[in-house]
C-alpha cells in the first residue's frame, strides 16, 4: 500500500482576500508555474505504478554501468566513451523507473524544463543537528521571533530547519533552487519507500509526476488504447479562505473573493518536447 501525499492547489485570491496575501513571496521567487500545474489531477494508478519500480541512478550506478559494458569486450571497448559503447550520457542524478510498459527518466533537469524555472539559487539541506547550527540561525530567529537556543516550544519553532529555513530567504528575498528541492525530496522519498520497515511508504508530488506523464503523451497513448482503468483521478483540496477559517485564523467572517480558484480545466496541446527522456517505447499495458 503507497500513501499519496497530494500537492494542494493554492488560492492566491481567496487568500488574499481574507487578509493573507503571500502570492508576492512565490512570485518573486518565479514560483508560479510549479503552483499552476497543481491544480489538475493525480493519475493515482499511474503514479503508484511509477513508484513502485523507481531506481536512483547516480555517479557510482553509472561507473558500475561502464565497467560492465567494456568488460563484455575489454580489447574493443576500453577507452571509449559511454556513447560509443551504446550507453546513454550521464551528466546528473537520474529516477529511472517505468510506466504502462515505458522506461522513463526524470532528472533535475526534467523538473527545471517542467516548471519553467532557473537551474540556480540557494540549495541547502539539513539534519536537525546540523540546521541548528547553520548560519542563518540567528537571522533565522529575528525574522521568526523565537529564541533560537532553547528547545521548540511554539508553531514556529517547531519547524523542521529547512521549513525555517525556508521561510527566512522567502522574507529576505533570497531566491532558492526550487527544482533542486523538489529532485532531492522525490529522491529521499524513494529511499525510503524501499525501506521494508516501512509500513505505508509516501509518494511525494503525485500531481507533478502526473503532469509529466501528461505532457509525455502517457495519458493521451491510455486513452487512445482505450484503457481508462488506468486513469483514476483524484484531486487535492484547496488552500484558500476556508481552510483558514478551519485553523480559526480568521479575525472576522470568510470572505469569497471575485474570481475564485477553480478546477483547471484539461491541459493543451503536448509540447513539442516533453520534459521527459523516453527509452524502449512500447504498447500500452493494461493492468
Amino acid at each position: 500500500k503507497l500513501d499519496l501525499v497530494l500537492e494542494q492547489p493554492v488560492d492566491f485570491e481567496s487568500l488574499h482576500a481574507n487578509g493573507f496575501d503571500v502570492k508576492k513571496l512565490f512570485q518573486d521567487q518565479g514560483w508560479l508555474g510549479y503552483f499552476d500545474i497543481l491544480n489538475g489531477p493525480v493519475y493515482t494508478q499511474l503514479v503508484k505504478d511509477f513508484w513502485k519500480r523507481c531506481d536512483i541512478f547516480n555517479q557510482e550506478e553509472a561507473d558500475k554501468e561502464y565497467n560492465n559494458k567494456v568488460a563484455e569486450n575489454p580489447d574493443k571497448s576500453r577507452g571509449k566513451s559511454r556513447t560509443e559503447l551504446g550507453l546513454r550520457d550521464f551528466t546528473e542524478i537520474e529516477i529511472r523507473s517505468g510506466c504502462t510498459g515505458y522506461e522513463v527518466t526524470i532528472t533535475q533537469s526534467t523538473i527545471v524544463e517542467l516548471l519553467r524555472i532557473p537551474n540556480k539559487g540557494i540549495f541547502k539541506t539539513f539534519t536537525p543537528s546540523t540546521g541548528r547550527k547553520s548560519d542563518y540561525v540567528e537571522r533565522i530567529a529575528q525574522r521568526c521571533y523565537i529564541k533560537e537556543d532553547v528547545e521548540p516550544t511554539n508553531k514556529v519553532s517547531d519547524m523542521k530547519p529547512i521549513q525555517r529555513h525556508f521561510i527566512y530567504f522567502f522574507t529576505a528575498g533570497r531566491k532558492m533552487n526550487l527544482a533542486a528541492y523538489i529532485f532531492h525530496h522525490l529522491c529521499r522519498s524513494i529511499m525510503t519507500a524501499q525501506n521494508l520497515t516501512r509500513r505505508t511508504p509516501q509518494v511525494a508530488y503525485p500531481r507533478l509526476l502526473s503532469e509529466l506523464f501528461f505532457q509525455c503523451g502517457i495519458i493521451k497513448r491510455i486513452e487512445d488504447a482505450q484503457v481508462p482503468d488506468l486513469l483514476e483521478e483524484q484531486r487535492a483540496k484547496f488552500i484558500n479562505g476556508y481552510i483558514l477559517s478551519n485553523m480559526s485564523m480568521l479575525k472576522e467572517a470568510m470572505k469569497v473573493p471575485n474570481h475564485p480558484l477553480l478546477l483547471k480545466k484539461p491541459s493543451g496541446p503536448l509540447p513539442e518536447a516533453p520534459p521527459m527522456i523516453f527509452d524502449n517505447e512500447s504498447e500500452i499495458l493494461a493492468h
